[in-house]
């Protein structure tokens, strides 16, 4: 077997059935109804925004999205922290590569067209795997991580 293939068999049953894209946005919308949360932006049919109270930049902002024609939910949670690619520090490096082993989420670095660093968590999940209870603490521990991350970058000057 492929290491880096994960097969229907070593998946719990729930996690290898495929939904359709409109099962999956109903699954996501099923969550947010059986946690008492409302949609906050719709971007398109596919993605959404919930907001959430952050005390460093006031509003830190959850992306969920279907991809793979129903079959994966995707969280993403941007950093605020912006910065020009030669000033980024190798230590931030260092520890966004070291957090990317040491938890379930994974952190991206992508530098854009205006030479800007941005940092960015995010989580995939099989979109038949997605119950309130995972949908909840998905958000919650994205939105601290991501605000733990600014906060020390905050304090270094990043910021």
């Amino acid at each position: 077997m492929d290491f880096f293939k994960q097969s229907a068999i070593d998946m719990p049953p729930a996690a290898s059935e495929n939904l359709s894209v409109s099962a999956a946005r109903n699954r996501i919308t099923g969550c947010c109804q059986a946690l008492g949360r409302a949609v906050d932006e719709r971007l398109s049919a596919d993605k959404i925004l919930l907001h959430f109270h952050d005390p460093l930049i006031r509003i830190r902002k959850v992306l969920i999205g279907v991809e793979n024609q129903g079959a994966i939910v995707s969280f993403t949670v941007s950093s605020a922290v912006k910065l020009p690619a030669k000033q980024a520090p190798a230590a931030v490096l260092g520890h966004l590569l070291l957090r990317n082993g040491e938890q379930s989420a994974v952190w991206r670095i992508s530098i854009g067209d205006d030479d800007q660093v941005s940092f960015v968590l995010g989580y995939r999940v099989p979109a038949a795997a997605l119950a309130p209870s995972l949908f909840k603490m998905l958000c919650e521990n994205m939105v601290k991580e991501v605000h733990v991350f600014d906060a020390k970058m905050h304090e270094a000057g990043l910021i």
